[in-house]
């Protein structure tokens, strides 16, 4: 009988304490979004209590009327990073309907000028420099050098290579063959930069590889064009280094340098520049679109299946590889969109200069759109579905 008596109170334990770990498990997502949507106001204390109940410690009548307050001005500011972040998250849905717009009616986005894009993306720019600090900076260098160096490789073989081929065997005009190339040998655009961001990738390592690849361009754009198309494409060193500073480096290294300055303000500004970067690549998509959307349209099918084809394989073998040597989601995120996205706005400027016929240029300007609205459904996609930052395993792995 004693047995019997000590198995029903052994059983009851267990199953009492099966329950107490239920319910705390229960309650821990409700205990921390409390927590996380609690304004700093109230002396909320979870350590306090271990049963587990809430301490709200109450303040004088005087005090609760500035409680009201910051809590009005909390929901305020909690809804309006609430609507951000929703617009955010539908960064794909913007582009595609920016893209069908502008060809359709190109007048709807031909206001923003071709001026005004380099305005918009060193705007955008300094919002993910807010994001950042000095140290990324130095890490990418210090602890990274290798990820750089195989980016860059990725960078200039991959693209290039897929140009090639497809300029030969997907039926092409001689022009439009000559612009493939150019297009695959350009080095990384500013665009790549934002959709890294939007994809929670690696920004330290995707500006630095998009100001490396820039910069070495000077070199490897013209002999790789020189090597697939038989043309020599000269190339202005300095303005190329100039850009450089304009839409990528100084931005960002005055975001960051904000943000190791004034880390309170900037936390605040920092919740809605993922809203604008996302408003104004769309707008960028298809005011790019708007002003070449007749000779898109001329061309066919047959070039926008080219140049998705590029991109798309691009983006597949820029993860690929990077899996392939081991390294974190994070970074082979960011090696995929470095690699899928050129700077085609880059080409068509050089198509422009130094080419006759101006169809060349056209595979640049199909790509501004291509590109952008796949990066941004993939962006989309990967924003979704990772939802905090991983711990980057596989640096310590190329570090060495």
């Amino acid at each position: 009988m004693k047995t019997v008596t000590r198995r029903c109170a052994s059983t009851h334990l267990r199953w009492k304490r099966y329950f107490e770990i239920r319910c705390s498990l229960m309650l821990r997502p409700l205990k921390k979004a409390y927590l996380q949507f609690t304004p700093p106001s109230y002396s909320t204390d979870w350590r306090r209590h271990k049963a587990g109940t809430l301490s709200v410690i109450c303040h004088s009548d005087s005090t609760s009327n500035s409680l009201g307050s910051s809590d009005s001005n909390f929901s305020l500011e909690t809804k309006l990073s609430g609507v951000a972040n929703t617009i955010t998250n539908l960064f794909p849905v913007w582009v595609v309907i920016a893209g069908g717009l502008s060809l359709v009616e190109p007048t709807l986005f031909t206001w923003f000028k071709m001026s005004y894009t380099t305005t918009g993306l060193a705007f955008t720019m300094l919002g993910m420099g807010l994001t950042m600090k000095v140290s990324d900076f130095t890490a990418v260098f210090t602890k990274m050098p290798a990820l750089l160096g195989l980016g860059l490789s990725l960078q200039f073989t991959v693209m290039p290579l897929l140009g090639f081929v497809l300029s030969r065997f997907a039926g092409l005009s001689p022009s439009l063959a000559v612009g493939m190339c150019v297009l695959s040998s350009c080095p990384g655009g500013t665009a790549s930069n934002i959709v890294s961001y939007i994809a929670r990738g690696e920004m330290g390592l995707s500006i630095m590889m998009t100001t490396a690849s820039t910069l070495a361009a000077i070199i490897m754009t013209p002999l790789l064009t020189t090597w697939l198309a038989g043309t020599l494409v000269p190339v202005d060193p300095k303005a190329l280094f100039l850009s450089t500073l304009q839409v990528v480096l100084a931005p960002v290294v005055l975001g960051a340098f904000l943000n190791q300055r004034y880390p309170v303000t900037v936390a605040k500004a920092a919740k809605f520049t993922p809203c604008i970067a996302t408003l104004l690549i769309a707008v960028i998509v298809g005011s790019t679109l708007g002003h070449n959307a007749e000779a898109a349209k001329a061309c066919g099918w047959q070039l926008v299946a080219a140049v998705s084809t590029l991109h798309g394989i691009g983006f597949v073998l820029g993860y690929l590889i990077s899996k392939l040597f081991g390294l974190s989601n994070k970074i082979a995120r960011t090696n995929s969109i470095e690699v899928g996205m050129q700077n085609a706005t880059l080409g068509a400027v050089l198509a422009g200069l130094h080419f006759v016929d101006p169809l060349v240029a056209a595979p640049c300007a199909v790509s501004s759109c291509t590109q952008s609205i796949m990066g941004s459904l993939i962006a989309g996609y990967w924003r979704a579905t990772t939802k905090e930052p991983e711990e980057d395993e596989g640096k310590e792995m190329m570090s060495t």
